[in-house]
């Protein structure tokens, strides 16, 4: 039976804010949802709150035009990539996001429009959401999330492989090139969306109308990014949608240079984009090298450069080693699969697991390790290239593990089956660290932390410190990236993500004070790591003195010489922490004095009180309440944003 699609408000343009950050791309505590309430409640005058209201339009929401449209600094910080690259992010101002929710209230039709011109695009907006098709239960608490924007396409660009329409074109065409804009976001130069929508003689012409659609958007995205007209912020669905208007205009220039050389589409060859990765199919090398040259020359006209030393051109079969590695893997899981469980058919048509019964996780763990690394010499790939895939399918079997328990008579004992899936787990993470897979390995030890503490209570300690083991390993190692990038005092929030997987042990089988201090010494932390790191203490006694110094810490952003109306770090730091109900009082009324009401209220304790207990009932970015991560996880992977 399908999942039933769910209703919901079109013109509740403000759900732009759900969907605006990345899920995988920030901790798993941090979501926008909280932001949107606030930000619904103020749109409907029921934000009841005197000073969360005072300190929201001071912050976010000016009534002067000119505060509201005034430039902002986003917060920019950076994820592990891969095991040798770090990749820079941006996380945009409250007020730059409010803003654009304004902007696509009044603009949502040339959007729409904008991208919907090219047949290239594998990925793009296709109208305003009206449905979304939830991934849990009704029953859960969870806040039903969609992007503002239905995105036509698919999400992964494996996809793209696996597809039918791949396995024509390759029946099609005898050529196969495989190139990708090197520094996309980077390389943008914000003044070319009016090129993008009416050419450069018409921009040219009409420069000063500040009331053009393309132009409107160039000043937001400057103004988002402080001011910057070269690059974009990286990490954010607004950025994605606005380079999405770019290259569409680019797929057209470069259908309509090579149909001017008598090459059409569907005939001689045809060209997929996504987002900034090409695929080009072509009857010859010949035709192949003059779409090549097409491309390279549009691209360049918008100031973008492909990669080249990741632009490859193949002859048919059009598999390469990469996608060889991934299709063994694939049927490798399957056997696997067939040693860790049984599957039973039910009449019905729905199937189950039973587990089987595993006598030495050790060396099934090892023999597994094995075979893939032979997989991986045999076609010339590498652990990065299967690593998301192996850790994704242990996460879709531990999911069904404890319905296979559950389905058995015997209710057998499944913690050497948990800790073979563990162990594999970590082993490809730390092969391969990424921000979403970081996200995943979080969830599967919660999983398996809960399937533990049910059928099998008298291993959970045992369980609990094969787990504080490894997490010890990932924070006593350096990645290459860490050390590619000479990022000595840069704390992966990956890292923190999976630290958070504990933060539900007890205190004696968890990282104690002093630990935590070990792991954090030397580092920068920004905001991102003190949530993460307040959200873990829970505001328990035993960590009362890193709270107090991750308050300290605090302090000092909140102190930096810049308005809180324009810093995206210090918004989001005093706005999350005032609403911390284990952040200490004082150190709350030191974040109060952001803001201007609280010159008037300074000397009187009554008003005081009541702005503390205001700020501590609203949620923003991170729901202090709900320390139920593995909901957290779900909710935030509801979130389907372009």
């Amino acid at each position: 039976m399908g999942v039933k699609e769910e209703r919901v408000d079109k013109k509740d343009y403000l759900r732009i804010l759900k969907s605006e950050t990345i899920p995988s791309d920030s901790p798993v505590i941090f979501s926008n949802n909280g932001f949107y309430n606030v930000a619904k409640l103020y749109s409907e005058d029921s934000l009841n709150s005197e000073y969360v209201k005072e300190a929201f339009e001071y912050a976010i929401r000016p009534n002067k035009d000119h505060d509201y449209i005034s430039a902002a600094s986003p917060f920019k910080y950076s994820i592990l990539k891969n095991e040798t690259k770090i990749r820079g992010l941006s996380l945009l101002h409250p007020r730059s996001q409010r803003l654009y929710c304004d902007f696509f209230k009044e603009h949502s039709a040339s959007v729409l429009y904008y991208c919907s011109r090219s047949k290239f695009s594998l990925r793009k907006p296709s109208r305003v959401a009206s449905y979304y098709k939830p991934k849990i239960d009704d029953n859960s608490n969870s806040l039903g999330v969609s992007s503002f924007f239905s995105i036509e396409g698919i999400d992964r660009v494996h996809k793209f492989y696996e597809s039918k329409e791949f396995a024509i074109l390759e029946s099609k065409f005898n050529v196969f090139t495989t190139a990708d804009v090197a520094n996309c976001f980077n390389s943008i130069y914000t003044h070319t969306i009016p090129w993008a929508t009416h050419g450069k003689s018409y921009n040219k012409k009409y420069i000063t109308h500040k009331s053009l659609f393309a132009n409107l958007f160039d000043q937001r995205m400057q103004r988002s990014n402080n001011n910057e007209t070269n690059g974009v912020p990286i990490g954010n669905e607004i950025s994605r949608i606005f380079s999405e208007i770019l290259f569409q205009k680019i797929d057209l220039n470069i259908e309509d240079k090579l149909l001017a050389i008598d090459l059409v589409w569907g005939k001689h060859y045809q060209i997929y984009r996504y987002v900034d990765d090409y695929f080009i199919f072509s009857i010859n090398r010949e035709m192949m090298a003059k779409c090549l040259g097409a491309v390279t020359e549009c691209l360049h006209d918008f100031n973008f450069a492909l990669n080249q030393s990741k632009t490859q051109t193949l002859e048919r079969p059009f598999s390469s080693k990469i996608a060889c590695t991934a299709v063994e893997t694939k049927e490798y899981l399957g056997d696997f699969d067939k040693a860790m469980f049984d599957l039973v058919k039910e009449d019905g048509g729905d199937s189950y697991l039973l587990i089987k019964k595993v006598y030495k996780p050790l060396g099934m763990v090892n023999r597994f390790i094995a075979k893939i690394r032979s997989i991986c010499l045999t076609n010339e790939g590498t652990y990065k290239n299967i690593s998301s895939l192996i850790i994704g399918s242990i996460k879709r079997k531990v999911a069904l593990l404890e319905q296979g328990i559950e389905k058995s008579k015997e209710k057998p004992n499944p913690i050497n089956n948990i800790i073979v899936l563990i162990e594999i787990a970590f082993f490809f993470y730390n092969a391969n660290p990424q921000s979403s897979t970081s996200r995943t390995l979080c969830g599967i030890i919660l999983k398996c932390s809960d399937v533990v503490e049910k059928y099998a209570p008298d291993d959970v300690t045992f369980f609990r410190s094969v787990v504080i083991e490894k997490i010890n390993l990932i924070f006593g190692g350096i990645t290459n990236a860490e050390i590619e990038n000479n990022s000595k005092d840069f704390l992966p929030f990956e890292k923190l993500n999976i630290l958070l997987s504990t933060h539900n042990f007890n205190f004696s089988e968890k990282f104690d004070e002093e630990h935590i201090f070990k792991l954090i010494e030397g580092k920068s932390l920004n905001y991102f790591d003190l949530i993460s790191l307040l959200f873990y203490t829970k505001g328990d006694v035993e960590y009362s003195k890193l709270i107090q110094f991750l308050e300290s810490e605090a302090l000092k952003i909140s102190k930096r010489n810049v308005d809180i109306k324009n810093c995206s770090e210090k918004c989001h730091l005093v706005l999350d922490l005032l609403s911390c109900p284990f952040v200490s009082k004082g150190t709350k009324l030191k974040l109060l004095r952001n803001f201007p009401f609280y010159n008037a209220m300074s000397k009187d304790p009554i008003k005081k009180l009541k702005a503390l207990v205001e700020f501590q009932s609203v949620t923003w970015f991170v729901d202090w309440s709900n320390f139920d991560l593995g909901e957290i996880i779900m909710n935030k992977e509801l979130i389907r944003g372009y």
